[in-house]
């Protein structure tokens, strides 16, 4: 039986609401710079560590996102690339 996500209140599968992350909004420039610009002074609500994103991760980062509007999400790593 399928769930209803709290967030966009559409049918899912399984308990979690990873899936709105995936739908992400088109963002042009001046905007992505506007909001970079706002965000610097924060500090990180969510570190994606080792095992990368997962479905825990995304339930932080959702609840994080009701909660502030706009966060900083810090990924782990000692290079660039694994970044």
């Amino acid at each position: 039986m399928a769930n209803i996500c709290s967030i966009c209140e559409r049918a899912v599968l399984g308990s979690h609401e990873y899936h709105c992350l995936r739908r992400t909004p088109k963002l042009d420039t001046k905007l992505r710079k506007r909001l970079r610009q706002i965000a610097h002074h924060l500090d990180p609500v969510v570190t994606v560590g080792d095992h990368g994103v997962t479905d825990n991760l995304a339930i932080e980062v959702n609840r994080a996102l009701a909660d502030h509007e706009l966060i900083k999400v810090r990924v782990s790593g000692s290079s660039r690339e694994s970044r």
